[in-house]
């Protein structure tokens, strides 16, 4: 469940009772009257938006969401009863009727010290309640302790890889090597973060693009696509979709494109089997990652890693959705024996010539 506890409306019942100084709950909101960053729009209205790195600035339509002041122990309370009660409706400690985790929006706003409380107490009640988080910045946001590494330790479980993104806009909208994008985001991972911590690849966001779908930046080649959603559900992660994408929505931020939903769509065929694949195939989910040297005139345009663990998969992917040159996958660093490879999406057995 989508959990946004850190901003309300400004015709929110309980902001408008704040707008007296004088009321109790004048203490749960952040004023910024008077602060020598004070814009007009925080003039005219006496609040705003407050952004990690310590910076407070309005941008425009932000005025309309005044920030709750999570510093406040009413307002901390108030807020995190909001999701104790979407944990379990009824208050009966049967959590099944209750949602098993939350999304928790714009965490880069409050401290980290509300996060680590949040955490603790939900956790508490229910220890595998899943939290994930909306950190709309690079891995390490300049050191400022607002990227997204600094969120996952005694604060969430994950959060959304934005850098996948932008790789793969990189890839698949301006035509780079792959091989250059995804060797250098994965390594970048492995750098910063524990083992146990879990990644949160997408490709399509409420909030970007900005002016169109994915889809559309893809130029509706639906085998660029297939190859994203491919990346997403068999690299080392918890791939996470938007609603629609699986259709080919053209609508930003529009309604469910249930007119696409017909037994002829092949894009969601291939959605469905690659995520059914992933749940059929433990090492997709829990295993181990070896990246797999390319060889041939197909080079910038393949990228090749093998997933390990009950079993060994090879994931090969075309990143550009037309046919491509010759390509080989070296498989000698696996030392798995075999004279062939067998396709999990078509069947087909492939001969292994030496170690390729």
């Amino acid at each position: 469940l989508d959990l946004v506890i850190n901003h309300v409306s400004r015709h929110h019942p309980r902001f408008q009772a704040a707008l007296n100084p004088q009321s109790r709950f004048h203490d749960q909101f952040i004023w910024f009257t008077g602060h020598p960053d004070s814009d007009p729009l925080i003039e005219r209205y006496g609040f705003g938006r407050e952004l990690g790195g310590g910076r407070l600035t309005v941008q425009a339509g932000w005025a309309d969401i005044p920030d709750v002041n999570l510093s406040d122990p009413m307002a901390r309370e108030w807020t995190f009863s909001v999701a104790r009660y979407w944990m379990d409706p009824d208050g009966d400690g049967d959590f099944s009727d209750g949602v098993d985790g939350f999304r928790l929006d714009h965490v880069t706003g409050p401290d980290h010290r509300v996060w680590r409380n949040l955490r603790y107490e939900l956790k508490s009640i229910r220890p595998d309640l899943l939290l994930l988080a909306e950190v709309f910045r690079d891995f390490d946001n300049d050191g400022q302790g607002y990227g997204i590494k600094d969120y996952y330790k005694d604060e969430f479980d994950l959060a959304f890889t934005f850098p996948f993104y932008w790789e793969a806009l990189s890839v698949f909208v301006d035509g780079q090597p792959v091989d250059q994008h995804f060797d250098g985001l994965m390594t970048a991972i492995a750098d910063r973060f524990r083992s146990q911590d879990v990644m949160c690849f997408f490709i399509e966001n409420h909030d970007v693009p900005w002016y169109s779908t994915i889809f559309l930046e893809f130029s509706k080649i639906e085998g660029k696509m297939k190859a994203a959603c491919a990346l997403m559900q068999t690299l080392p992660n918890s791939p996470q979709l938007l609603y629609g994408q699986e259709l080919g929505t053209e609508n930003w931020r529009g309604f469910m494109p249930w007119v696409k939903d017909t037994p002829g769509n092949t894009l969601k065929a291939a959605y469905r089997q690659l995520m059914h694949l992933r749940r059929d195939h433990s090492a997709l989910r829990r295993g181990g990652y070896l990246r797999l040297p390319v060889s041939g005139s197909g080079i910038p345009d393949v990228f090749a890693f093998a997933r390990t663990g009950e079993e060994t998969i090879v994931v090969v992917v075309n990143v550009r959705g037309v046919a491509v040159g010759d390509v080989g996958v070296d498989l000698s660093g696996l030392g798995v024996p075999g004279t062939q490879v067998r396709d999990l999406l078509t069947g087909q057995t492939w001969p292994v010539v030496g170690s390729i």
